[in-house]
């Protein structure tokens, strides 16, 4: 019995570490002059960011 919770551990264990998340580099537009840096996103996707006065950004993003 010890040996199977064993067994099934380690199996759990490689089936959670195998659904890690796509990470993502992305990019921003300008807004209001200003271009935001570059920020690395871990997620699903399409993703929406905003800026600091709550305005959608314009973003590219490119899988790591």
């Amino acid at each position: 019995m010890k040996k199977l919770i064993g067994v099934l551990l380690v199996v759990i264990t490689m089936v959670s570490c195998s659904k890690d998340k796509q990470c993502y580099t992305c990019t921003f537009g300008t807004s209001n002059g200003v271009t935001p840096p570059a920020k690395e996103y871990c997620g699903p996707m399409p993703a929406t960011f905003k800026d600091a006065s709550g305005n959608e950004l314009q973003s590219f993003c490119t899988p790591k």
